[in-house]
């Protein structure tokens, strides 16, 4: 079954997820096994303390951390428009032996990229700029849970929340102030974490207000957890779905593998995301909707501002964003909805557009 189009995204996911906990799942890729019922990771005895929870998924999705053999892994995705038709193929492939060195390949009709990283720097060939929503499928193999949570002036709650019979075991980052909401929505506004309740067996993710991540089949690598089949929702609609079709480890890869080509250029400054002004950055601002004040707010009589760090991409769109503060959910929601439609002219660093972080403030007055 394919899940697609806004107006099923809710029924669709909930029908996924059961999908997911069949009791084996098929695979065929060189070195990568499917797991069947029972991971080899302390079964039912998880925590319920929510940071410890989130610490022992992320020690065991993705590849990163500590302990790792050299690995290499490809993956297939296809991108979607908001009607569910098919608008690009490609590959993600990656060599990795350290942190300091690796090697990143992706090569679709719009977009190819070849990232070295070696003891000489990080050097990159072919397209400079990521492109949404290419750049979102190296993380879900290299790092899916975000390690840094919580933020400053923030706090986790773990809910066990339910998608019709199926429960999951779920971890939320929430401001400092407000009641957490669980995890009802394919549009939720904090960063979510679920996962199986027997295992830290990462299933389905929000990603700041910007998109929800959902494992239909896992596999398993070097002892870690890691996406076989997802689909990425973006707004309601399907957005990217991604298919592992190789994983192998080594003892260790040829030195030739990550030998930059003549024509890279070594990346600096440009492959980190500059924390700039927000005053700066609204002068950059070129389009995008202005925020809804709920009518529920304007009768609690609740007012105030709504504090957002955002990640604008190089191409100027917001990728990312996490609510700080506010005075109440309706309010951030609103904010999150308006903020994710900006669309900045591009920060230029030397000559070349950067990733930019800064700190948005949506006021909500009554004017009283």
């Amino acid at each position: 079954m394919e899940c697609k189009g806004p107006a099923v995204m809710i029924r669709c996911t909930r029908l996924c997820l059961l999908l997911a906990f069949l009791p084996a799942f098929l695979f065929t890729g060189a070195g990568v096994s499917a797991f069947a019922a029972k991971p080899k990771d302390g079964g039912s005895s998880l925590p319920k303390d929510p940071a410890a929870l989130l610490a022992l998924a992320a020690q065991h999705n993705g590849l990163a951390g500590p302990g790792l053999k050299p690995w290499h892994i490809k993956a297939m995705y296809q991108v979607y428009n908001a009607k569910g038709n098919v608008t690009g193929k490609g590959s993600f492939e990656e060599w990795w032996a350290s942190p300091d060195e690796y090697k990143t390949i992706f090569n679709g009709p719009r977009y190819k990229q070849q990232v070295i990283r070696n003891a000489n720097g990080t050097f990159v060939s072919g397209g400079d700029t990521f492109p949404y929503p290419e750049y979102l499928v190296q993380d879900l193999y290299d790092e899916p849970v975000n390690t840094k949570l919580p933020g400053k002036g923030m706090k986790l709650h773990f809910n066990m929340e339910h998608f019709g019979k199926t429960a999951l075991a779920c971890v939320e980052e929430i401001p400092k102030g407000l009641q957490p909401t669980g995890f009802h929505s394919i549009t939720n506004i904090f960063p979510t974490y679920c996962m199986d309740p027997a295992h830290p067996i990462l299933l389905l993710y929000g990603s700041y207000g910007q998109t929800l991540t959902q494992l239909t089949a896992v596999a398993s690598l070097d002892g870690r957890y890691l996406v076989q089949n997802a689909v990425i929702f973006d707004n309601g609609h399907e957005l990217l779905s991604v298919h592992l079709t190789q994983g192998e480890t080594a003892s260790q890869w040829s030195p030739k593998l990550f030998l930059a080509p003549s024509d890279a250029q070594n990346e600096v400054a440009f492959s980190k995301a500059q924390f700039k002004d927000a005053k700066v950055i609204a002068g950059y601002r070129i389009s995008g909707q202005p925020p809804d004040y709920p009518e529920s707010a304007k009768i609690g009589n609740v007012q105030g501002k709504v504090v957002l760090r955002v990640l604008i991409g190089r191409d100027g769109v917001v990728r990312s964003l996490v609510i700080l503060s506010a005075p109440s959910i309706s309010l951030a929601t609103s904010a999150v909805g308006a903020v994710k439609t900006w669309k900045y002219k591009p920060y230029l660093l030397g000559g070349r557009p950067v990733r930019v972080v800064t700190i948005i403030k949506v006021t909500y007055s009554l004017g009283i």
